[in-house]
């Protein structure tokens, strides 16, 4: 029942909907500008196009950040037991200070793993063309830039396991508890994976949808892609149970 609990909970409580209209309405600018230039027009300026993609990733970035926030502080909390449904908005600061903290953990991380594809792209590229500085090299490009995308997505879905147990800086980097979490709770680290992937995967292509039928779809999608993220949330918390018994 816990786990099926994961898929109605955020419709639970009295001011429920409060929540879902906020997560809902703050997909909606993401959203709205990724429809703009996914959407063909071809008497639309480059200038043009730069400034919609500045505005773009400018969205990006402040939305995820509030919702990578909202997503670990809610798992914490229902880790905790001191909610059965939702979080508020209203908890703010708790919301930024969490996302400050993923923000900074993955560009920590992101040092070494910079480091370790920069040499492994070296050796591939010497191995394939025998020489690094062989023109050739950059149709490997697209390949290096694809696997440092997939292992910054399993990079963010795996430090915050243990983070939730306390919400503290330092847990980000506590690999041997990270594991530990794993090693106790496979199967609902299987389960977290997946609907961190779909969660992700609904990213990618629900922006594709909305640019059918705008006004329709953009509420819609917008709503879709809050519940995937609030149904992450759910798993991790139920995932990193384990943490909170050391």
């Amino acid at each position: 029942m816990e786990k099926l609990n994961a898929f109605y909970y955020m419709f639970k409580g009295k001011n429920w909907y409060k929540s879902i209209i906020i997560g809902t309405i703050l997909f909606l600018p993401l959203f709205w500008t990724s429809t703009i230039i996914l959407t063909n027009d071809p008497s639309r300026e480059y200038s043009t196009y730069l400034i919609l993609s500045a505005l773009r990733w400018l969205c990006w970035f402040v939305v995820m950040f509030f919702i990578s926030g909202y997503c670990l502080y809610n798992a914490n909390q229902r880790l905790q037991n001191l909610t059965q449904n939702t979080v508020s908005w209203s908890e703010i600061k708790e919301i930024t200070k969490s996302g400050l903290k993923f923000l900074g953990a993955q560009w920590i991380y992101a040092i070494p793993l910079f480091w370790i594809l920069a040499i492994t792209f070296y050796i591939f590229v010497t191995n394939a063309t025998g020489d690094f500085y062989d023109p050739q090299r950059s149709k490997y490009y697209p390949l290096a830039i694809k696997y440092t995308n997939i292992l910054s997505i399993i990079i963010g879905m795996i430090i915050p396991i243990a983070f939730v147990s306390d919400l503290k800086f330092k847990t980000f980097f506590n690999i041997k508890k990270i594991f530990l979490t794993i090693k106790e709770n496979f199967g609902g680290f299987l389960l977290y994976i997946i609907f961190a992937s779909i969660d992700f995967l609904g990213m990618q292509y629900l922006p594709i949808i909305a640019t059918k039928w705008q006004v329709l779809t953009l509420p819609l999608v917008s709503f879709i892609a809050y519940y995937l993220m609030l149904l992450k949330s759910d798993f991790l918390a139920q995932l990193s149970k384990i943490s909170t018994n050391e």
